[in-house]
């Protein structure tokens, strides 16, 4: 059975609100490139990057990481579907969205 703060959290997370998070999350090197030094760095890039997005959403740094990892991991599934044609629209959305996880083409630092 779901806590009232998991039932909150999944309310909080529309599609448009995902594709806020996705959209500023491109803009953060650091939190996708791996080549970045900043990524795997022990320094605050990647979490002031969080705060910055977490801030202007309205949440917290915690709510921030676990949707990305949900986000990531449902690209993830979506990418290794079957070519069959049989993609749901969430995939195709998820695939063309997230572009940027699989290049590094045009993308700023953080």
């Amino acid at each position: 059975m779901a806590t009232s703060s998991e039932s909150a959290n999944t309310k909080f997370w529309t599609v448009e609100k995902e594709q806020i998070l996705i959209d500023m999350w491109s803009q953060s090197a650091c939190l996708f490139m791996i080549s970045s030094p900043d990524y795997s760095g022990i320094g605050t890039r990647k979490y002031d990057a969080m705060q910055e997005i977490a801030q202007a959403m309205e949440t917290t740094v915690d709510d921030i990481k676990k949707k990305m990892t949900s986000i990531r991991a449902a690209f993830n599934r979506a990418r290794r579907s079957p070519p069959s044609g049989s993609a749901s629209k969430k995939d195709e959305w998820l695939i063309k969205n997230l572009d940027f996880l699989n290049s590094s083409s045009g993308i700023s630092r953080c």
